[in-house]
């Protein structure tokens, strides 16, 4: 909803939107483009030859700010799919992020089987929490291409303020929340404490 309403990921069809299709490059560049305001439509110049495909614009832009690159220094192989561990790379270089523990990555069960280069990319998304919600599965399955569902909540993920839950100040026990840092619509758990020889008393707990 978030996407289709900021004209960043649109339906294929006026009734199908098709989440778990899988994006090559050329379309992933297109929706990268438009998630960071750059127009990704070709000049209306008439006297400049315009470009032939619908991602040119966006693939060039993206190449020339350094976040994405080809798959070689002659190709970009536009219809080539997408993958996880590419996306978590290109996250990291848009919006320059730190790699606060670098061994984040190691939380997955399958990181022997994420590319070296593709590592930091990771564990920088982790640390910023743009994966919540999205890939905190045991397994991260580096070589996945990235479906359309994928890229809407990661940008939703990335748009949206990301808090930390504060717990004043309490007499008589402690109380936990989890998660402690969440975006708008994330269910917290609180969890209550009383001291030994105390209880809980109805209508005390406010929020």
């Amino acid at each position: 909803d978030f996407c289709q309403a900021k004209g960043i990921v649109q339906g294929v069809s006026s009734t199908l939107f098709k989440p778990d299709a899988k994006l090559t490059r050329a379309q992933l560049a297109t929706i990268w483009c438009r998630s960071l305001n750059i127009n990704d439509v070709n000049h209306s110049f008439t006297d400049i030859t315009g470009l032939k495909k619908y991602y040119d614009t966006s693939v060039i832009v993206l190449r020339s700010l350094g976040s994405l690159l080809g798959t070689s220094d002659t190709k970009f192989s536009p219809d080539s799919y997408f993958t996880r561990e590419q996306l978590a790379l290109l996250t990291m270089r848009t919006y320059q992020l730190g790699v606060a523990d670098k061994n984040a990555y190691q939380q997955y069960a399958d990181h022997a089987s994420i590319s070296e280069w593709a590592r930091d990319g990771i564990s920088s998304c982790i640390n910023a929490g743009v994966f919540d919600g999205l890939y905190d599965k045991e397994n991260f399955l580096p070589k996945e291409p990235v479906t359309r569902a994928e890229i809407c909540k990661l940008i939703y993920n990335i748009s949206m303020p990301y808090y930390t839950v504060t717990i004043g100040e309490l007499e008589g026990g402690q109380i936990t929340a989890s998660p402690t840092k969440a975006r708008p619509g994330t269910t917290i758990a609180l969890t209550i404490t009383p001291d030994e020889g105390k209880q809980l008393k109805a209508g005390t707990l406010k929020y």
